[in-house]
């Protein structure tokens, strides 16, 4: 959110950030106007302070919107529907236009519909979905008005993309550098399907000399099942983790001592981890689930395989370290595209051609 509106500040829109207070602002630094007063309500583990702190943030949004006077409000994030659509109806009667970016059109582990739900989707003026997949779930489990919703692409993450040398970031992690790395970043939750890689490995091991399977993110769920299946498998001597939070000037360690980035997610709409990957020239391996396999390119920026399919994994993963050319070449190519279609500017510039859509026959 903070690249997409850094885009929009430079091609000219006001623009006013409303962020949490101790969210990670990236490397911004007040390069455009923003309000970090939003409570950071997921520190919390028990459900009810996250709702009541949530509730809290939405009224310090809502005094803002007061004394800002916004044309337009382009929400990010649904939480609480019932919240949300309470105070969205209150913007509407303000006249108030509202664009959402869905990116999860359900959240990703409850995958329920609730009433909250479809009425927060027919609240919104314009949707931007990133993914056609997730424009055709809008459409038709929704029943979201098509000429509401507009196909744009998540954008890229070169910016956070601070290339290391291999040798050195492998070493800052203790990890061989002769090995073949694989990389499975980010949160942890059962729908990520870490299971499945780690089900893969044993034949991964198989084909490649000296493989590493590099585990790295927060888990949002007791990780002692998944350290089990690793002396099961008996893989530990080649599974190297850092489970917890990954601050943002460490994430390039972990990109620049991969050769190769897998997602095996078992269901998932869109993916910043593919773009993260993209910005640091490392193909992909992913599932063909939801928007994945619009955004690799199957034999040339990685490769797409059915999900919940060890088998096809390994076969994948295989298939890229037996031509380190070729291997070199895709992550040449997810990089190009990262830097052709998915730059910011562009992103930027479509997102304007929404607002305006907006005020078609007025004076804003």
């Amino acid at each position: 959110n903070y690249f997409l509106c850094q885009a929009l500040y430079n091609q000219g829109v006001s623009i006013l950030c409303v962020t949490s207070r101790e969210k990670e602002r990236y490397f911004v630094h007040d390069a455009f106007p923003s309000r970090p007063i939003l409570f950071p309500h997921y520190h919390y583990r028990s459900p009810w302070l996250k709702g009541i702190f949530y509730f809290f943030s939405l009224c310090l949004f809502f005094i803002q919107v007061l004394k800002e006077k916004p044309d337009l409000v382009h929400w990010h994030e649904l939480k609480i529907y019932s919240l949300e659509y309470m105070f969205l109806k209150y913007l509407k009667r303000r006249n108030i236009q509202l664009v959402l970016s869905a990116h999860d059109v359900l959240h990703p582990e409850k995958q329920v519909i609730t009433p909250f739900l479809v009425q927060l989707y027919h609240t919104f003026d314009a949707i931007i979905a990133h993914t056609q997949d997730s424009r055709n779930i809008l459409e038709q489990v929704f029943h979201v008005a098509p000429e509401k919703i507009h196909v744009i692409p998540h954008g890229e993450y070169s910016g956070i993309a601070q290339h290391l040398e291999k040798h050195e970031a492998r070493k800052g992690l203790g990890i061989d550098p002769n090995a073949r790395v694989i990389l499975f970043f980010g949160y942890i939750r059962p729908y990520k399907g870490l299971d499945i890689l780690l089900k893969a490995f044993p034949e991964v091991q198989k084909r490649i000399h000296n493989a590493v399977l590099l585990i790295a993110g927060e888990s949002k769920e007791p990780f002692q099942k998944y350290e089990h299946l690793i002396r099961e498998l008996g893989i530990a001597e080649s599974v190297q983790c850092f489970i917890g939070y990954v601050p943002l000037e460490k994430v390039p360690l972990f990109f620049s001592s991969a050769d190769i980035v897998v997602l095996p997610y078992r269901h998932i709409y869109q993916s910043g981890v593919v773009h993260l990957a993209f910005g640091f020239q490392k193909p992909v391996v992913v599932t063909r689930v939801g928007g994945l396999p619009e955004t690799v390119e199957h034999g040339k920026t990685g490769f797409v395989v059915p999900p919940e399919d060890p088998q096809a994994l390994a076969n994948a993963i295989g298939e890229a370290f037996s031509n380190p050319l070729r291997l070199e070449a895709m992550g040449e190519n997810a990089y190009q595209k990262s830097q052709e279609g998915l730059s910011w500017s562009r992103i930027a510039e479509r997102t304007i051609a929404v607002y305006r859509s907006l005020y078609k026959g007025t004076n804003k």
